[in-house]
Order: C-alpha cells, then structure tokens, then sequence
C-alpha cells in the first residue's frame, strides 16, 4: 500500500466526449509567470520559422497562456517533477 493516491484518485470520471479534441500544445519556453489574487499564469510559446526571399527569419509565437489555482499549480508541479524521475537515465547492472 502507498501513502500516495494513485494520480486522478480525487477527480471524477475523465468525459470521453470532448476529450479528444482537446489541443495537444508544443512549447520552446515559458518565458513570462506570475500569481495575481489566486490565480497563477504561465505564457507558453514556441519558435517559428518563415521562409522568404531574404532567407529565414525565427520569430517567437505564443502559442497558450495558461490559467490555474493553487490546486491546478500543485498538480502541474507534481507531474513535471515525475516526467523528471522519468527521464532520468537508469543505470544499467552490466556496468557493475
């Protein structure tokens, strides 16, 4: 048994109607955060690259501006601090 509930444990059923349309968001940065009355804020936004008749020119676009209370912000923070664990090389035996 864990002390820890299984991820989603306290949230109701995920609707299937709607969740697969939801956007899938790809970012570069986060450059821009903040808390204000409750409510934190991140900007997220990428890299894009437009070609002309000058050559390449890379522009930053801001691609979503997230919104989330104190209970959506601890639960962020918890996933990315597991993607973390998860992206850890594992140590291999063999190099023993």
């Amino acid at each position: 048994m864990t002390d820890k509930p299984e991820a989603g444990s306290n949230f109701p059923q995920l609707a299937p109607m709607g969740s697969a349309l939801a956007p899938i968001i790809y970012f570069d940065a986060a450059p821009n955060y903040g808390f204000n009355a409750g409510v934190a804020n991140i900007t997220l936004e990428t890299m894009i690259h437009i070609a002309s008749g000058d050559g390449l020119t890379s522009l930053r676009q801001i691609v979503a501006h997230l919104r989330m209370n104190a209970i959506g912000l601890a639960a962020l923070k918890e996933a990315i601090n597991q993607i973390e664990l998860l992206a850890q090389p594992v140590e291999s035996k063999a190099a023993h």
